[in-house]
């Protein structure tokens, strides 16, 4: 059983609720409790970040009146944004799913929001059970950024192609050994991931920020069985370099650019693949069952 997993065998009495929830990352240093261990001049310190998983855990405990820990579909980085989490906890309480749901927004900060909260079978595990998961990430390339989305797209000010970007992503289709797109984190069994949808649009509609001026983002979605350690954002990092350059190691021509991508995948290695782009751009998009 896994050590962040709140249930064992001496308590088949609890119930497991699973929440679905959203939330702006931009001042969480991520999903998961982490201290800060910094070294002050005076004294070394640790404290608790603030953490979307530390927030709801709090705010649990004082609804729930009991220690609890939460175990969430996937951790994201500091900045990354979610438009679906999934998470689940155990309790011994009787309050209703729906209950629970409004009285946990009243405890949440505003940049965290459940959207809905469900009882399931304490054999259900948020993680395990995944079956794919989806991510977007929104680019603004224009020369001159647009200063309200600063902190939720990529200001990369380089005019991108997106048809080219388009091209050149659907080479990752397919079942493919990604190692090329992970950079050093958590440790995996394997590389390999099947990827089973990917988009590459710009769009002039994004809310009410949309302005009179003739300006666009840019918005890459992928959807895959499975992520390595920033491997949507190597990937858009990636696509942004082979867009964006007009002459790389003698690669000139457009085709020469979309079969870039492809050489990159095929090498396995890291140093090959663009920069990894910024966390504050990217979103948990979906998480299926």
């Amino acid at each position: 059983m896994n050590d962040n997993d709140n249930v064992n065998a001496s308590e088949l009495t609890k119930r497991r609720i699973k929440l679905e929830l959203a939330y702006d990352g931009s001042d969480f240093h991520g999903w998961q409790v982490q201290q800060d261990t910094a070294i002050t001049k005076t004294q070394p310190r640790s404290r608790p970040l603030p953490t979307v998983q530390g927030c709801i855990e709090t705010a649990l405990e004082r609804l729930l009146h009991h220690p609890v820990r939460i175990l969430g579909s996937g951790r994201t980085d500091k900045g990354v944004h979610a438009l679906k989490q999934v998470a689940t906890f155990s309790t011994t309480r009787d309050y209703k799913p729906e209950i629970i749901c409004t009285a946990l927004n009243a405890f949440l900060p505003p940049t965290i929001r459940i959207w809905n909260a469900v009882e399931v079978p304490l054999s259900f595990h948020p993680i395990r059970d995944v079956i794919g998961k989806r991510y977007r990430y929104i680019i603004d390339d224009a020369w001159t950024p647009f200063p309200f989305l600063r902190q939720y797209v990529w200001q990369c000010q380089k005019k991108l192609d997106v048809d080219l970007m388009r091209e050149a992503a659907s080479q990752l289709l397919g079942t493919h050994d990604f190692a090329a797109f992970q950079t050093s984190g958590s440790p995996r069994d394997t590389t390999v991931r099947t990827v089973s949808g990917i988009k590459v649009e710009r769009t002039e509609n994004f809310g009410v920020w949309q302005t009179a001026s003739n300006r666009s983002l840019i918005v890459f979605e992928i959807e895959a069985d499975g992520f390595l350690y920033n491997m949507v954002r190597t990937i858009v990092g990636t696509l942004s370099k082979i867009s964006a350059v007009t002459k790389q190691n003698n690669i000139t021509t457009r085709t020469e650019k979309i079969q870039r991508m492809q050489t990159i995948l095929n090498s396995r290695d890291r140093t090959q693949a663009g920069v990894t782009a910024p966390p504050h751009g990217l979103y948990m998009l979906d998480v299926k069952y």
